[in-house]
């Protein structure tokens, strides 16, 4: 009884929208879908509910690959926005928390099959991990993105891995502690970026999922060098620098 106004502001927006060029729409306890005009009424819907079930299917595989188990149904209720570009492949997510449970506005902007694969997983990493570790104890940005990198396109993880090896193969370097302290990372930004999906990546080869999220809480709180000790036996800032320029140096 408790989502009968959401469920009826839903309902009426989706018929605004059907109206304005047969839009589609759907809905399930996680999801609210709403999904750009077809030229049928019934081709939007089709493809709003194909949406929907690749949401569903990113939101309990993602959930069992980091987490170790799929998130309850209708914790962390997302909106999902989808418009079509040929020329942009874009994507927003939204985590805010309620009183009771968190709620997530995701937006896409991309072309139809992209909407329901890599560019939908990156952004259902985001909406996974918010919903687990919501505000005010939300992973660091650096960690979240590196997460959500691994799913996406290879062109963009091609991408990164070029821009790690030039700095391997040049000397210029991130700087560890401007990518660790960013409270927001754009994919505008990729050296940051690359950084940011690297380091992930390394620290992953010393430890398992789970001490990487507890690290990133520890670390947003009492410091990198101190939970870098904590966690895994590196003395601070320095020395990480010094130990992932020289795997990703290696590994090059």
């Amino acid at each position: 009884m408790t989502r009968l106004p959401s469920v009826l502001s839903a309902l009426l927006l989706c018929l605004a929208a059907g109206r304005a060029g047969a839009a589609g729409f759907a809905m399930s306890d996680n999801f609210t879908v709403f999904t750009p005009a077809y030229p049928t009424q019934q081709d939007a819907q089709a493809y709003a509910q194909e949406v929907l079930r690749s949401a569903e299917t990113w939101r309990r595989e993602i959930a069992r690959q980091w987490l170790g188990e799929e998130l309850p149904p209708s914790v962390g209720q997302t909106t999902v926005n989808v418009s079509f570009s040929e020329d942009r492949d874009a994507g927003l997510t939204w985590a805010r928390a309620g009183r009771r449970r968190e709620y997530h506005t995701l937006y896409l902007t991309t072309t139809p099959d992209r909407a329901l694969t890599h560019t939908l997983a990156h952004e259902m990493v985001h909406v996974v991990l918010a919903t687990r570790f919501p505000e005010p104890h939300r992973l660091p940005a650096w960690i979240e993105e590196g997460v959500a990198s691994r799913y996406d396109d290879r062109g963009r993880q091609l991408i990164r891995q070029r821009v790690v090896a030039w700095m391997a193969s040049t000397g210029n370097w991130t700087d560890l502690q401007s990518v660790l302290d960013h409270p927001n990372i754009p994919a505008s930004d990729k050296a940051a970026y690359a950084t940011a999906s690297s380091v992930v990546d390394y620290l992953l080869t010393q430890a398992d999922k789970q001490t990487l999220f507890e690290f990133g809480l520890y670390g947003a709180r009492a410091g990198w060098d101190a939970a870098l000790e904590r966690y895994y036996r590196i003395r601070g800032l320095t020395d990480l620098q010094r130990r992932w320029q020289t795997w990703v140096t290696e590994s090059s």
